[in-house]
């Protein structure tokens, strides 16, 4: 049997010593995690401050929740909207009238754009009582013009966000901020 011995192990590269560990995982062998982590060489590093960093990164993954929020949102309404220019089409012709089904298609783009705004209002809340500048935010996640102003003719409508959904928002947000800022 080859005897290897700690100064050995301690020329592992990192890819080969993830190699052993993932080996000596899946057998169970303790021993042999214990080794590879008592000989991992040790090193020394300088890094910005955890907290910015962290707080960084955490507003980068909730300005993406946000948005994929958004884009579901939008993309139902327009989906709405084609059913609804569909039945209106449709309806001309008595053959076809079909009043039930257009109802069902304004009511639900109603219920679509109410979430679209639930969600800029879930973001402006968690902004503040993490003393956040949401206008900021905001700016930020203005990559292109077409993308920054594809949801303003629909947050002009008159109608309302609902507090159940904007909590429902608020707290996937504060839950992905929470994963990624110390407290």
């Amino acid at each position: 049997m080859l005897n290897i011995t700690d100064k050995n192990y301690s020329q592992l590269t990192a890819k080969e010593r993830v190699n052993l560990a993932l080996a000596a995982f899946s057998r169970g062998d303790e021993n042999e995690i214990s080794r590879l982590k008592r000989t991992c060489p040790r090193k020394h590093y300088t890094m910005i401050d955890a907290e910015y960093i962290g707080s960084i990164e955490g507003l980068v993954w909730v300005v993406t929740q946000f948005s994929e929020m958004c884009d579901f949102s939008y993309n139902k309404i327009i989906l709405c909207e084609a059913y609804i220019a569909m039945f209106t089409f449709l309806n001309e012709y008595p053959q076809h009238e079909n009043d039930d089904n257009l109802e069902k298609f304004c009511n639900a783009k109603t219920e679509h754009v109410s979430n679209l705004k639930s969600v800029y209002q879930a973001l402006s809340e968690f902004c503040c009582e993490n003393k956040l500048n949401y206008d900021h935010v905001i700016e930020w996640l203005k990559i292109s013009p077409e993308l920054a102003s594809q949801y303003d003719e629909y947050l002009r409508l008159e109608v309302d966000s609902t507090r159940e959904f904007t909590d429902y928002v608020k707290q996937k947000l504060f839950y992905i901020w929470q994963r990624y800022t110390p407290n």
